[in-house]
């Protein structure tokens, strides 16, 4: 008898112990997406244009870095030749 009720009650602590525990975990989970959701909506709202309107930033010309030095080889134009 007494091992039945000791069996029972550690099933009740356990279950309580995991209920407990998801509940943490799950609120947890729902406060960090509450707070994604909130930062990518007033990032969304900081940019909010006109529908329609493209803006394009791009470094100009003048700014970008050549990657291929002028003495590093020359331009070869291929031409494709259909064998018969």
């Amino acid at each position: 008898m007494f091992f039945l009720l000791s069996c029972f009650l550690i099933f009740m602590v356990a279950s309580l112990f995991v209920k407990l525990m998801l509940t943490i975990v799950l609120g947890r989970a729902r406060r960090r997406e509450t707070q994604t959701y909130r930062e990518y909506t007033s990032a969304s709202e900081q940019y909010s244009d006109k529908e329609g309107e493209v803006y394009v930033s791009s470094v100009s010309s003048s700014e970008q870095e050549k990657l291929v030095e002028k003495d590093m080889g020359e331009y070869v134009d291929f031409e494709t030749v259909k064998e018969e």
